[in-house]
């Protein structure tokens, strides 16, 4: 049976925002660059799943179209390009099943909750909020009650991780940022340490 279409809209709400916001926000410049150097994710050896892959690839495919753009028009245009593939990507929403990654950062709330920064591909991020205040409904922080808690709190910085979650939005950034750092916000239901 198919779904109610306002029960689909709903799910749509968060990407369809997402792409209209982008198309209205301005450039903001370029952002400084990494100034840690940290372990390659071309170092995880396990398989990520196809869906993954997938969702890499549409990002690669901006980031070479950016970098072979001429003007700031057309830089904007990868950035869009890439929301717009993104957005009938994830269709109804974006589920992350075992998907592979490496913790980047991480770090304790002043309530004892936690923040996670996982990247799944060269400076593709899927992270958590970083503050309650960002975060009041605890849509993304781990809670010390999360089923997840005591994993990722054993977890080191540079650990490889197979993760299941579901990625709610994209963070809205400068046209360089989107393309090239990206950062998408998720709700980590799984968390698994890999060697």
């Amino acid at each position: 049976m198919p779904d109610n279409p306002d029960s689909m809209l709903q799910r749509h709400i968060p990407w369809v925002a997402l792409a209209v916001a982008a198309c209205l926000a301005p450039g903001r410049g370029a952002a400084a660059a990494d100034d840690a150097a940290q372990p390659s994710h071309a170092a995880i050896t396990s398989v990520s799943p196809q869906r993954e892959e997938d969702f890499i690839a549409i990002i690669e495919k901006a980031r070479n179209k950016y970098a072979h753009a001429h003007s700031s028009e057309d830089r904007a245009r990868a950035r869009l390009a890439l929301q717009l593939d993104m957005l009938h990507f994830v269709g109804g929403g974006l589920e992350a099943k075992d998907w592979i990654g490496i913790i980047r950062d991480k770090g304790l709330l002043e309530d004892g909750s936690m923040w996670l920064v996982v990247e799944v591909g060269d400076g593709i991020v899927l992270k958590t909020q970083h503050s309650l205040q960002n975060d009041p409904e605890r849509a993304t922080i781990i809670t010390p009650r999360s089923a997840i808690f005591d994993t990722a709190d054993k977890a080191f910085i540079g650990q490889r991780v197979r993760f299941s979650g579901s990625v709610l939005h994209s963070i809205i950034e400068s046209d360089e940022a989107m393309v090239g750092r990206p950062e998408f916000l998720v709700h980590f239901d799984q968390l698994i340490l890999l060697r």
